[in-house]
């Protein structure tokens, strides 16, 4: 349209298109994300506060969710576990009200994602879906799930005791990746299936979320 509001031109035509990132629900069985839709709108509209938790989240996740060369899985490891110490903060502190600022750092990155799974009844255990964690030394001696993330993650960042995490990175990354999508689906109330990316051979394999059966 000109100044005047005269129509100089119209084209018709599909935005570009590539094949996304896998994620929690199937493109076949598009009734999952529409069941959350209108969860999460409640979430984003019930305060200021959770709009900005939950867009900046979303943006890490989307960020984070890339297996190509850009960013890569390394890179996603690290987003990913960013935007888990982001929900933790806004869940532990703003929400449920059990710590303080300051008592929520003083505690250790496995401590804040260990609450936050715990709050929302997500499994903490590393699986035989993540055999790459489970073969390696430095993470076997780990407790759980919380505690392998954040060693791959601190030696990515800052390796001062150079532990070999060579040969898991990928099963670290979709272990983050899940409990990512887990967190924010347990957040926003979503009760429904969804695809585990952990254990799922197909993209129609579905299952219950963790927290439904508990």
């Amino acid at each position: 349209m000109d100044a005047q509001g005269k129509k100089l031109w119209e084209a018709f035509s599909s935005p570009n298109y590539s094949d996304p990132s896998s994620t929690w629900f199937s493109k076949h069985n598009p009734q999952q994300a529409e069941d959350l839709f209108p969860l999460f709108a409640k979430r984003w509209q019930q305060s200021e506060e959770w709009k900005d938790c939950l867009n900046t989240v979303v943006y890490w996740y989307a960020r984070a969710n890339s297996a190509g060369p850009s960013p890569g899985i390394d890179t996603g490891i690290i987003l990913a576990q960013v935007a888990l110490e982001r929900l933790a903060f806004h869940y532990l502190v703003l929400v449920k009200r059990s710590h303080t600022i300051n008592q929520f750092k003083k505690l250790r990155a496995s401590e804040r994602l260990r609450l936050l799974f715990k709050k929302l009844r997500i499994p903490l255990a590393i699986s035989k879906a993540s055999p790459g964690l489970l073969e390696k030394k430095t993470i076997n001696k780990s407790h759980d799930a919380p505690h392998a993330l954040t060693i791959i993650r601190n030696n990515l960042v800052h390796p001062i005791k150079k532990d070999s995490i060579d040969g898991c990175y990928l099963d670290a990354w979709k272990l983050s990746l899940w409990y990512l999508e887990l967190s924010i689906l347990a957040l926003c109330g979503y009760n429904g299936s969804y695809i585990n990316r952990l254990t799922a051979s197909t993209i129609n394999e579905l299952e219950p979320v963790p927290w439904s059966n508990q």
